[in-house]
């Protein structure tokens, strides 16, 4: 990138990143980064894997923000952790209360799959986790539900934490969505599922059925990608997302007894009742 960097503010952090702002130095308009510090156990493949995922996307969807690029690498390794550099994109975390908000995210959300469908990148790395830990999440029917949806529904490259943080608001518009850090290849409808409960619940983990039913109309409306009858399992896809957000923070380190995971729980729990329709397939 040719230039010095000034480590401002940490913005996020957790079990597997942490998120710097930073702007660079000697200049009289000094423009500002995101520095991106991945967990030690993250694989440089993998890594590499979801940059080329964000690099390719932000060449079809202006709102996609990719690293920069730094001598033809999107990343350094630094203390054994891998470091990438972001532009900084103005605005604030999406309003998940805000009805236009959420339409807008869904329509998002539909123009990304569709287009990324089309790419040619190399097949995403099988990833196995930091750790294993035992699953005290098994829930019989949904399971075998699930097992007979995956043959059947269709696969691409997802996001993989699309939810309000990641999708970034300026004027009322959406002006980038970030953090491609857990992008992979996966059925698409459960990640429309689970970015519409994203997008759907309140700090209590309470579910808003009308939000859940307007994220998934407004994906809809742009989904010529997905035949219809998907639409009729995202009740349960939701589940299945939910559940599989609480494995990945356990095998990340996050405690089952953290207040976070035990409302998530709570939450996992409720939408039986609040997606009553649940596995119909």
């Amino acid at each position: 990138m040719g230039r010095r960097l000034r480590v401002e503010t940490l913005l996020a952090g957790g079990d597997d990143a942490e998120v710097w702002s930073a702007c660079s130095s000697g200049s009289i308009e000094p423009e500002r980064f995101v520095i991106h510090v991945s967990a030690p156990w993250r694989d440089p493949g993998e890594v590499s894997w979801t940059h080329a995922v964000a690099s390719h996307a932000a060449t079809l969807v202006s709102e996609v923000v990719a690293p920069i690029s730094m001598g033809g690498h999107t990343f350094f390794i630094w203390n054994g952790q891998l470091v990438a550099v972001f532009p900084f994109i103005d605005g604030a975390p999406a309003d998940r209360q805000d009805p236009s908000q959420v339409a807008e995210a869904g329509r998002l959300l539909a123009r990304i799959h569709r287009a990324l469908l089309a790419s040619h990148l190399a097949p995403a790395p099988v990833i196995l986790g930091p750790s294993v830990v035992d699953d005290l999440l098994a829930e019989a029917e949904l399971d075998a539900w699930w097992s007979r949806c995956l043959p059947r529904v269709r696969h691409g490259i997802c996001h993989g934490d699309y939810y309000r943080r990641n999708v970034m608001v300026s004027d009322g518009r959406i002006s980038g969505v970030i953090d491609w850090n857990e992008a992979h290849v996966g059925p698409l409808i459960r990640e429309v599922a689970f970015a519409a409960w994203e997008f759907a619940h309140g700090d209590a983990m309470e579910l808003d059925r009308d939000r859940f039913a307007l994220f998934i109309d407004a994906y809809r409306s742009e989904a010529s990608h997905l035949p219809d009858w998907e639409f009729d399992l995202v009740h349960g896809a939701a589940r299945i997302g939910l559940r599989d957000n609480i494995r990945y923070a356990v095998r990340c380190g996050a405690s089952m007894e953290h207040d976070y995971q035990l409302r998530q729980l709570d939450a996992l729990e409720r939408l039986r009742c609040d997606l009553p329709d649940g596995p119909t397939a």
